[in-house]
C-alpha cells in the first residue's frame, strides 16, 4: 500500500492516535492515577510513501470509566484478555523509529500519553529531535473548530456525535491534513510542505523538549526550567549546584517520565562539559 501525501519527507513519518482512559496522563503522586491507553493505532509513511500501519487494544490495568466507553466505544470486557502495554512496548518503540509524528490534538493528548506509557514501561522515550505536526494546531489557527468541522471540510466525511474509533480518526486524520495543504495552498505557510515547515509554522511547544512543555530552549539553544523556582534558569547549572532540588524532581516530585529522562541527560552533559574545562 501507498499513498500520495501531500508533504516531502526527509524521514518516516508517524501518525498517532490513542484512546484513554481518561484525559490525565500523569496523574498525583499519592492522589490520583494517571490515566491509561487502552487502543492504540499508528500509520507509519516511509519516505517512499508505503505505509505501514497497525491498530491494536490495550489492556490498562485498571477499570474504564463508563464516560471514557461512552466517547471511545471501549469497554472493560473489549479490553480484558489483551496484553498491556509494557507487554508491547518493545514491538512499538521499534516500529515508530527515529520518525516524525502527526495527528490532530497531538501535542495535548496523544503524545503525552505514548511518552508517559513508554517511560513507564521502562523504554526511554522522548520526542527530542522529532518533528511535530498537530493539525488541530494547524486548524484552529486557520479555522479555529474543531476535529469534526475539519473532517468535513477537508476530508469530506459528516461524523456524527456516535463514538469514533481510533483507526477511523487516525485515516481521516491523513484526509485532514491533505485537505489543508490542498486548502491553503497560497498561505505561505503551506508553501512547500513537509514535516519541517509545518512543525516550525503550526507547533505552539517548539521550543519544547518535553511533551508537557516543562523543558524549553532559551534564545541561546540551552535548556532551562519552564516551571517552578528555578524557571528560565539553565537546568543543568541549577542541578549541579542544587543537588536537593535534582533529588526531589528525580525521585520524589510526579514530573513525566520523559521529563525527568531528559532531567538526567542534560544533567549528565553538564557534568562531562564540567569536567572537561577543570
Amino acid at each position: 500500500m501507498s499513498l500520495n501525501l501531500k508533504l516531502h519527507l526527509k524521514k518516516p513519518l508517524v501518525f498517532l492516535k490513542v484512546a484513554t482512559t481518561g484525559m490525565d496522563a500523569f496523574g498525583k503522586k499519592g492522589e490520583t492515577p494517571a490515566d491509561r491507553i487502552i487502543e492504540i493505532s499508528i500509520i507509519r509513511i516511509e519516505t517512499d510513501r508505503t505505509v505501514k500501519s497497525g491498530t491494536r487494544l490495550v489492556n490498562p490495568g485498571m477499570p474504564i470509566p463508563a464516560e471514557a466507553s461512552k466517547i471511545n466505544g471501549i469497554t472493560n470486557e473489549m479490553v480484558a484478555s489483551v496484553p498491556q502495554f509494557k507487554d508491547i512496548a518493545a514491538g512499538l518503540y521499534t516500529f515508530i523509529g527515529d520518525a516524525d509524528f502527526a495527528g490532530f490534538s497531538l501535542t495535548s493528548f496523544d503524545l503525552k500519553f505514548l511518552v508517559e506509557e513508554f517511560n513507564n514501561a521502562g523504554i526511554e522515550f522522548t520526542i527530542q529531535g522529532r518533528k511535530i505536526i498537530d493539525t488541530s494546531s494547524m486548524f484552529h489557527a486557520m479555522e479555529k473548530r474543531d476535529f469534526r468541522t475539519a473532517a468535513l471540510k477537508f476530508a469530506n466525511q459528516e461524523l456524527t456525535d456516535a463514538a469514533i474509533s481510533s483507526e477511523t480518526a487516525n485515516n481521516i486524520s491523513i484526509n485532514v491534513l491533505n485537505g489543508m495543504i490542498e486548502n491553503y495552498s497560497e498561505d505561505t505557510r503551506f508553501q512547500n510542505p513537509s514535516p519541517d515547515t509545518l512543525h516550525e509554522n503550526f507547533n505552539r511547544n517548539k521550543t519544547s523538549l518535553d511533551v508537557r512543555g516543562n523543558i524549553i530552549i532559551n534564545a541561546d539553544g540551552r535548556p532551562v526550567f519552564n516551571f517552578g523556582k528555578y524557571k528560565n534558569r539553565l537546568i543543568g547549572e541549577i542541578f549541579i549546584a542544587d543537588q536537593n532540588y535534582y533529588d526531589w524532581c528525580i525521585n520524589v516530585s510526579d514530573l513525566p517520565g520523559d521529563t525527568k529522562l531528559l532531567f538526567k541527560r542534560i544533567t549528565e552533559k553538564a557534568k562531562a562539559a564540567q569536567s572537561q574545562q577543570a
